[in-house]
């Protein structure tokens, strides 16, 4: 598996406040190490282009329950061979393509297209049990607009240059609904085109217990 990956992430151990991310891998997540695989400008690999907004910058202000709910657009797009990153406004920096390609037939990497998209949200905690961590708001999706996270306009180029509404038939998972889910909308025809609500509040689910 190789992946490009952007969001929107809180992990104290990178930055202290949630900022944007990118990730590569190479190898099906083997290697953390320069060109094969990692974080933000960790390792080798990312070409940092614009100059003010790059991997592990933090926003402000930030959205808040039943409060303005602020966005960031992103967008990844293979183009003079490598894979750019646009964030907010502006292209901000690539991956070269040709990272993808070592080693490997580039007719089926990344070097030449991707074959696969996923939108999600997810939640690690290296302690033994159960996490208390919240996902997005820390509301149930079903709560709905200015109470729950969300991801819209989720749409993907085709191999003939046309944009597509995600459908998700790559199929859904959701580890555990007692404590995070997710409402769908795919291919919705409004202004929000396919998008999905998602959260929860970690173990217990009791929002903000």
């Amino acid at each position: 598996m190789q992946t490009v990956e952007s969001g929107w992430i809180n992990y104290p151990g990178q930055i202290a406040s949630p900022h944007l991310f990118t990730f590569f891998t190479t190898d099906g997540y083997a290697s953390n190490a320069d060109n094969k695989g990692g974080w933000n400008r960790d390792v080798a690999g990312w070409v940092q282009y614009d100059s003010s907004i790059f991997p592990g910058t933090s926003f402000s202000p930030l959205s808040t329950r039943g409060g303005t709910q602020y966005e960031i657009k992103i967008e990844w797009l293979l183009s003079s061979g490598n894979w750019w990153l646009f964030v907010l406004d502006r292209w901000i920096g690539y991956y070269p393509a040709t990272l993808f390609g070592a080693g490997t037939d580039a007719g089926s990497s990344l070097q030449t297209q991707g074959n696969a998209i996923n939108y999600y949200g997810e939640i690690y905690d290296s302690h033994p049990q159960l996490t208390t961590t919240d996902m997005g708001s820390g509301n149930w999706p079903e709560a709905g607009w200015q109470q729950s996270a969300y991801i819209r306009n989720m749409v993907y180029t085709d191999l003939n240059g046309n944009d597509q509404r995600y459908d998700g038939s790559a199929g859904q998972v959701v580890s555990d609904t007692n404590r995070y889910r997710m409402t769908p909308h795919y291919q919705d025809t409004g202004s929000w085109s396919s998008y999905m609500y998602l959260g929860g509040p970690g173990a217990g689910g009791v929002i903000d217990g």
